[in-house]
């Protein structure tokens, strides 16, 4: 219930200030396809940060392997499902 809730609060939010995200998604996508291109770079995209360390380099483990699983399910289900 609260799921719903908060999802119609962020829904009802984003549709009052509907040409303010319109407007804001067209600069990032503009932003990002100059990156692409590589006429702009941004220095964040190029940065890698570990959250969590499984130990030594190389070391595999069940439970890096289990959340490496769940990581890539959680990415690849958007592209997959409507295609399904």
């Amino acid at each position: 219930m609260l799921l719903g809730i908060s999802v119609s609060s962020v829904s009802k939010l984003l549709t009052m200030n509907l040409e303010a995200v319109k407007q804001i998604g067209g600069v990032l996508i503009i932003l990002l396809g100059l990156h692409t291109t590589g006429l702009l770079k941004i220095k964040a995209l190029y940065a890698e940060k570990r959250l969590l360390s499984f130990g030594k380099v190389g070391e595999k483990t069940a439970f890096g392997s289990l959340l490496l699983g769940m990581a890539f399910a959680a990415g690849w289900t958007p592209c997959v499902g409507p295609t399904f």
